[in-house]
């Protein structure tokens, strides 16, 4: 008899633990000291308690919006004109610069020689004199980024933005160089793996026309669908003919790749300029602010400047994701 009490003893000291036991054992491990529950709702209302009162002062804090560019490209001149005229817009929303990131020794080099040239030549105390400051900063060699290895993203998701001429209905940027060769959106998604690009990075194709087959005319249509926020599907055309559309499905080769591309159906702007913006409701407003400026128009309008100027992000497109 006492032997069957010896293993009765034995089988109730090696159950697993009741719901109730895990419920206690975890109040413990959060903190609550003696916890009792007479019934789920105590426990409950115990556990949401905790929560509640929560000491956060431990937790790093959120990181603030880290956003870098790249450029496929010898030449850096489109590079530092656009990092240049985002900055300066960037600084005047209070927001943080874009900071270059350089494909190799020589772009970081050539980059850096062109800051020091453009920064004797600005007037000391203004905001671009600040934006040079900061760009040279970052391009000397002790301080340059080749890659994204050090780049936090457990606290926040970078932006990339890629740099180069566009047009539309072509799957390649190029730069200033006109005899430098084009770069296809596939070589640009093996480059930005290749500086290790973060899987949780927004990648943002800024060339102009980066997301559209087409040029999208400037008519009552067009408003009328831009209102709607349906030019893409309306007037766009194929995703995959675009040079965002094929930086996507490069990086979407790629394996372990996250990375959501954006493209626009107008032209980008290299510096702040009057926009119209899109409200609540699609409603456009007449009101005009300044902004990165991109546009609608056919090739002929653009010429002739019969456009409808837009705030950029207004004209984003994505594909499927």
């Amino acid at each position: 008899m006492g032997s069957v009490l010896q293993k009765l003893k034995q089988l109730q000291t090696s159950s697993p633990p009741t719901k109730q036991q895990q419920r206690i054992e975890t109040l413990k491990k959060y903190g609550v000291q003696n916890p009792h529950l007479q019934t789920s709702n105590v426990g409950r209302s115990t556990m949401l308690s905790q929560i509640e009162n929560f000491d956060r002062s431990n937790l790093k804090p959120l990181e603030s919006e880290q956003r870098f560019i790249v450029s496929p490209h010898k030449s850096i001149s489109n590079l530092m004109n656009n990092t240049r005229g985002m900055s300066m817009f960037a600084m005047s929303q209070g927001h943080k610069m874009i900071r270059p990131v350089f494909k190799d020794e020589d772009q970081r080099s050539s980059f850096h020689q062109e800051a020091i040239k453009r920064l004797s030549t600005i007037t000391s105390g203004t905001t671009e004199h600040k934006v040079m400051s900061q760009l040279k900063e970052w391009s000397h060699l002790d301080n340059a980024m080749l890659n994204f290895d050090n780049v936090n993203t457990k606290r926040s998701h970078p932006i990339v933005y890629t740099q180069g001429h566009g047009m539309p209905g072509v799957t390649s940027i190029s730069s200033d160089d006109k005899h430098e060769k084009r770069v296809s959106g596939n070589d640009m998604a093996k480059l930005l793996t290749k500086m290790n690009l973060p899987k949780v990075s927004q990648v943002r194709a800024n060339s102009c026309f980066s997301g559209t087959e087409h040029w999208v005319p400037n008519n009552p249509t067009v408003r009328q669908h831009h209102q709607e926020q349906t030019v893409d599907v309306h007037h766009a055309g194929n995703w995959s003919n675009t040079f965002a559309g094929s930086l996507q499905e490069g990086l979407d080769k790629r394996s372990g790749s996250h990375n959501r591309v954006r493209g626009y159906m107008g032209p980008t702007s290299q510096n702040p300029s009057n926009v119209q913006k899109l409200g609540v409701g699609g409603i456009l407003h007449q009101t005009k602010s300044r902004g990165m400026r991109t546009k609608y128009a056919t090739k002929s309008q653009y010429i002739a400047k019969n456009t409808l100027n837009l705030q950029r992000s207004d004209t984003k497109r994505y594909g499927k994701f």
